[in-house]
């Protein structure tokens, strides 16, 4: 590791703001172990989301830590721990150069098919969250690094503190619907009922053409941790089949990202964490989801549906209307699509939220010239596609009243 990062590491500092907190800080350990305030504290932190739980947590080290360095900073009050977050540190190169990368808690660019993190933030008891984010402000400012990346969180006082107050020149900015479908709202009704009139029709014509064809449509949850690990190869061949059809690999065309959902599913198996969900018509399987399950909240993480030539049969509709049924029969607040803009998710939520990626870039001259390079270069595509004749899609990213091209 490098040598300013194991100085700042176990050490006390004075935080100022409304609470008096100590940060104290650890590094990584080499195994990948989670020090024992972390699962303490996801309990105590209100909404705190899966993608932060200490299985979620102890698997992705496992699979995918091995080439980051890092520190676990805790802060703490009158004793106790009121917050905290995992920093992670990797060299990355782009186009050439190499970049000293801060990621918040797990990085998606691990180069080996890495889980992505939603809902990301740190972990912290109610009321501490300003005088947090300025804190990891100031310790950003007092380590070397060119990026900052900040993946999959909502917008919040925190997050908008943090990038205000870190040492940045610039920040790429990418914002993704997250659709969600909210029980609650739904009053006792049926479902399928509250969606659009062209939704409701595309659903029961298909639950009508299995039925008839097929036998009766049916949802059922594996019954064991073996039957969710049988279903989930069965969903990622299903999965990797969609996206080879549209000339792509599909996420679990990695043995890195199968592997790192198989030990996950083995370690929130016991506490029904997870659940693997298939659903068929008579013998017939129409398609699988995979789901996580917290504090009244579905996940709703991968899927795989079986590739059908009669436009009438939308299989993905069908098994998702099926899946939310069952999770709403079972008391279950809310079934979560998570991130992506995809026209199956508008047509079956009402709802959404908006997740947000950013890529910071410290100040300095080093990050300057980067995003002075980009910004050129940015411009002469844009003369070429010009001239070309070409369609141009303009695009800024902000941070603390800064604007910047971005590529």
């Amino acid at each position: 590791m490098p040598q300013l990062w194991t100085a700042l590491s176990d050490t006390a500092l004075p935080v100022c703001g409304a609470a008096a907190l100590t940060r104290r800080e650890t590094p990584l350990a080499a195994n990948g172990a989670l020090p024992e305030w972390w699962g303490r504290l996801f309990q105590s932190a209100v909404g705190a989301p899966i993608f932060l739980s200490p299985a979620w947590m102890e698997t992705w080290l496992e699979v995918y830590g091995r080439k980051f360095s890092g520190s676990w900073m805790r802060w703490e009050a009158g004793g106790e721990t009121v917050g905290g977050c995992l920093l992670l540190r990797n060299r990355v190169w782009r186009q050439g150069l190499p970049l000293a990368t801060l990621y918040l808690n797990c990085a998606e660019d691990t180069g080996m098919g890495a889980a992505a993190i939603e809902f990301n933030r740190t972990l912290h008891r109610p009321g501490y969250e300003n005088a947090i984010a300025h804190d990891l402000a100031r310790a950003l400012a007092g380590r070397r690094w060119t990026r900052l990346v900040l993946s999959g969180y909502e917008d919040s006082p925190l997050m908008h503190t943090l990038l205000e107050q870190a040492p940045l020149c610039g920040v790429d900015r990418e914002e993704r619907p997250s659709p969600y479908v909210d029980f609650t709202a739904l009053a006792g009704g049926d479902y399928v009922a509250t969606l659009s009139a062209k939704t409701r029709s595309q659903i029961r014509r298909c639950r009508r053409l299995y039925e008839e064809t097929h036998g009766r449509v049916v949802i059922e949850a594996a019954a064991d941790c073996e039957q969710a690990l049988a279903f989930l190869a069965e969903l990622a061949v299903l999965h990797n089949a969609i996206w080879r059809s549209r000339g792509t690999s599909g996420a679990f065309a990695s043995g890195t990202f199968r592997e790192f959902h198989q030990r996950l599913i083995r370690r929130l198996w016991p506490t029904r964490g997870v659940d693997v969900l298939r659903a068929r018509a008579g013998a017939r399987v129409i398609g699988y989801v995979h789901t996580f399950l917290l504090g009244g909240k579905v996940y709703c993480y991968q899927s795989g549906f079986v590739q059908e030539r009669d436009n009438n049969l939308k299989p993905g509709m069908l098994t998702h209307a099926c899946a939310i049924d069952h999770y709403r029969e079972r008391g279950y607040r809310e079934y979560d699509f998570l991130a992506g803009d995809v026209r199956y998710k508008r047509s079956l939520a009402k709802s959404q939220r908006l997740l947000v990626w950013s890529v910071g870039y410290r100040r300095g001259a080093y990050a300057w010239s980067l995003l002075r390079a980009r910004a050129l270069r940015r411009k002469l595509l844009a003369r070429r596609s010009a001239a070309a004749g070409e369609p141009q899609a303009a695009g800024t990213a902000t941070a603390g009243g800064i604007t910047v091209e971005s590529p």
